[in-house]
């Protein structure tokens, strides 16, 4: 017997920093990896923008998004393509792009995790960033439920411009996180 094995590398990277806000409209940069004729879909809260067609490997590409309300808004990013009559999903990467109105006082947060899996008794990272048109250092509140677990005032960002919110998982179960400051109040899933 004999075999054709087609071997395909469909990945997907970015360098994009979601750490800022922005007031225009944001180009997403993006490089597609795989030599095969390849779709790129541009998904920003849950409603697809547009697909770019491409058969290009290692190219450093960009899609313009355009300006959105004040807040945060989450953009998914995959390729698709058909291999052998079998469509195959590239990686998905997520960014939570922050979208400020000059006029509006509303603090905004974003957080491109969504879900966290984390071990009991392991401690996970969760990167994120506020923005506050009232102070430099925001006030934020972490709660599991409805139970308050963290207060904290910010001061400092990481090298990349993310605030960093470390958690222990002491116990077993599935938890709906949520992040405070004023108004703004997005909810991660963890378990």
């Amino acid at each position: 017997k004999s075999w054709t094995v087609q071997k395909v590398d469909l990945r997907l990277e970015s360098t994009f920093s979601d750490a800022y806000g922005y007031q225009n409209d944001v180009t997403f940069n993006y490089t597609p990896y795989g030599a095969i004729q390849k779709d790129v879909h541009f998904i920003l809260d849950g409603e697809e923008l547009g697909t770019v067609k491409t058969s290009t490997s290692g190219i450093p590409m960009s899609y313009t998004i355009p300006a959105q309300s004040h807040g945060s808004h989450l953009l998914e990013v995959y390729m698709t393509a058909t291999v052998n009559n079998t469509l195959i999903e590239s990686n998905h990467i997520y960014k939570d792009i922050l979208w400020q109105d000059s006029t509006s006082d509303v603090p905004i947060i974003g957080c491109a995790t969504q879900d966290i899996k984390v071990t009991q008794y392991n401690t996970v990272n969760i990167k994120y960033i506020v923005v506050d048109p009232n102070t430099e250092t925001p006030k934020v509140i972490w709660s599991i439920g409805d139970e308050v677990v963290s207060e904290e005032t910010l001061t400092e960002k990481d090298a990349y411009g993310y605030y960093t919110y470390s958690y222990k998982a002491n116990e077993a179960g599935v938890f709906v996180f949520t992040i405070s400051c004023g108004e703004a109040e997005p909810r991660l899933h963890a378990e």
